[in-house]
């Protein structure tokens, strides 16, 4: 019975012709990694003037994620290099300001100490 369609198969002998190639799956994984070592970056330096310790641990797990993107080939391989670097120099501010910190917090704590002394002798 033909009604006005017909279909072309392998099993009948068609060529498929009917339909358009479009080609396989794009090459390589997907830019996830590269993304969040992107996003990770900037949220690293925006965060190192508020929260060192919650920064320098976003900076490593960055770093990481970049890492491993850009070692698998994945797409995105700019965004990837781009979170490397930014989780690097975020790591970097990181590390420097607590050692700012602490050499910091050590003089405040000295010279508060012999305020405290000196408070304590007038009283």
């Amino acid at each position: 019975m033909n009604d006005g369609f017909e279909f072309n198969t392998p099993s009948s002998g068609g060529n498929n012709s009917n339909f358009q190639n479009y080609g396989g799956a794009p090459v390589g994984g997907s830019p996830g990694l590269a993304i969040a070592s992107l996003v990770l970056g900037l949220i690293g330096l925006l965060v190192c003037w508020c929260f060192s310790c919650v920064q320098v641990i976003v900076a490593i797990i960055g770093l990481v994620l970049g890492g491993v993107s850009l070692m698998k080939g994945n797409r995105g391989k700019g965004m990837a290099i781009a979170g490397v670097v930014l989780s690097g120099i975020a790591l970097l501010v990181g590390i420097g300001l607590f050692i700012v910190g602490l050499i910091w917090g050590n003089a405040f704590s000295s010279w508060y100490l012999e305020f405290l002394e000196e408070m304590m002798y007038y009283y």
